[in-house]
């Protein structure tokens, strides 16, 4: 009986080290607990600018967001706030003013560029016919 009771015991103790983790603090380390520094953009990029929800988009494995300032492609479109809610969402996600200025200099010769900082890398590119389209993702 005493046995049982030390192997018993002795399982509890390993699954509570794997649980908390091995790296001596007390906080839970798994992805499942980590919160989306993505998705608390995106969500709080809709909520502010309920206007451009057609040109965001948050992938299903929330591995990233899209932006698109043109989604439909159509010869003069242009959502009202687009352009400051992409300047917004580069501020959420903590990315240098650079960034944004680089992105407003980018031309449809220049091809597709990317930046990385802050722990995301964001990817774009522009085309006058097509607008301003751009990728963010953990780095």
């Amino acid at each position: 009986m005493q046995m049982k009771k030390i192997g018993v015991l002795g399982i509890i103790a390993v699954g509570i080290l794997c649980f908390a983790g091995c790296n001596g603090s007390n906080t839970i380390t798994t992805p499942l607990f980590q919160t989306n520094k993505l998705k608390e953009a995106y969500d709080w990029i809709i909520e502010t600018y309920p206007s451009v929800t057609s040109c965001f988009d948050f992938a299903e494995d929330g591995s990233f967001i899209s932006v698109d300032t043109n989604p439909y492609d159509l010869d003069d479109y242009f959502v009202p706030n687009v352009f400051d809610a992409v300047e917004a969402l580069n501020d959420k996600l903590g990315l240098p003013d650079y960034v944004w200025e680089e992105m407003l200099q980018t031309s449809a010769m220049d091809g597709r560029l990317s930046e990385t900082a802050n722990g995301i890398t964001v990817t774009w590119k522009y085309h006058p016919d097509n607008g301003l389209e751009a990728t963010y993702r953990n780095s």
